[in-house]
């Protein structure tokens, strides 16, 4: 991913939230046929701030897994926050007229090893892991321990874990730090006009980036 200097993050707690917010990732791998891709929720190991493990699983019929092995290389990628950004959000478009339209959005790119795992005690544990995660907070929370045990382990015998170990991690985030302090508030303004939710996201990361260049 290219990363010009003002929008790249060295801070390891940006990829953490970034990834975190948004669980459904991206994996690419390389192959003599190609790249090939699949979209899967994942669970996250965080130790001191950093993403040191990724857990998922794919449908046992999907032939992503076939082509990773324990020296494979894999790339994980979550998209963040994002959102168009018109030029007529810039105060200095009645300037120069020197604006042009962009997108600003929030990206993680994980590179690492990746093995996989067809134990069933691995992969109950993961599934029961997977639903914990996602069903926390709601008012009757599904278990897997809901569902009757032969369907459950039908269902282990149905899927393949992959385990992804990381050893590049890089963070993105293009939040109009290479505006101007009017334009970047133009954009702020902008962004909390629209109506959807992604807008008002993206105001406040612009807002956060604000703050942080000000300290």
């Amino acid at each position: 991913m290219f990363v010009p200097e003002e929008f790249a993050s060295t801070d390891p707690s940006e990829a953490v939230r970034i990834a975190t917010e948004n669980p459904l990732a991206t994996l690419v791998t390389a192959t003599p046929d190609g790249p090939t891709a699949t979209h899967v929720p994942v669970i996250l190991t965080i130790e001191d701030r950093r993403i040191t493990r990724i857990a998922c699983h794919v449908a046992r019929a999907n032939p992503h897994w076939r082509k990773i092995n324990e020296q494979s290389r894999i790339l994980v990628i979550f998209q963040g926050t994002q959102h168009y950004v018109t030029p007529g959000w810039y105060p200095s478009k009645q300037d120069s007229g020197r604006v042009v339209p962009t997108w600003n959005f929030e990206a993680v790119h994980i590179e690492g090893t990746a093995r996989t795992i067809s134990d069933a005690g691995w992969l109950g544990a993961h599934v029961a892991e997977v639903s914990d995660r996602f069903e926390y907070g709601r008012p009757q929370p599904w278990k897997t321990g809901d569902a009757p045990e032969s369907y459950m382990q039908a269902l282990v015998r149905g899927i393949v874990g992959i385990e992804i170990t990381p050893e590049c991690i890089t963070t993105k985030v293009k939040a109009s730090q290479n505006k101007s302090d009017a334009d970047r508030q133009g954009v702020i303004d902008g962004l909390r006009t629209e109506a959807d939710a992604s807008a008002r996201k993206m105001a406040e990361l612009v807002e956060r980036m604000v703050e942080q260049d000000g300290r």
